[in-house]
C-alpha cells in the first residue's frame, strides 16, 4: 500500500520518501534527498520504530511525516503522534481515501 500511494503522489508531483523497508534506512536516505512527506509503516510499537519518527522530526522538522498504522494495536497511532507523526493513517482503509487524506494533507501543509 506504501509504494501505491507513493507512486501516485509522485505522478501528481509530491516528492516522497516511502521505498525504504528497515527503519534504520530511513533517515540516511533521508540525508541524500529532501521529500516533501515520509510515509512511514508502523509494523510494531516497539521504541526503535517510534524513535524513527522523533529521529525525523528533529533533524528533519520541515519534512512531513505520515504514518500508516494497521491497527492492530490498541495505542499505536497515539503512540506515533506522541513522537512527531502529523498524520495518522490506517492501513484498512481503501487507497482511494488514504490518497485523498494524503493530498490534503500535502496541500494544507506542505
Amino acid at each position: 500500500m506504501r509504494m501505491a500511494l507513493s507512486t501516485a503522489l509522485s505522478a501528481e508531483g509530491v516528492t516522497v520518501l516511502a521505498e525504504l523497508a528497515r527503519s534504520e534506512d530511513v533517515v540516511p536516505h533521508h540525508l541524500s534527498q529532501r521529500p516533501d512527506l515520509i510515509l512511514y509503516s508502523l509494523y510494531t510499537m516497539e521504541q526503535a520504530e517510534l524513535a524513527v519518527i522523533s529521529s525525523l522530526r528533529q533533524t528533519f522538522p520541515e519534512t512531513a511525516v505520515a504514518v500508516l498504522v494497521t491497527g492492530e494495536q490498541k495505542g499505536q497511532g497515539q503512540a506515533a503522534l506522541a513522537h512527531g507523526a502529523q498524520l495518522i493513517l490506517d492501513k484498512t482503509a481503501s487507497r482511494d481515501s488514504l490518497l485523498a487524506a494524503l493530498n490534503s494533507f500535502h496541500n494544507l501543509y506542505c
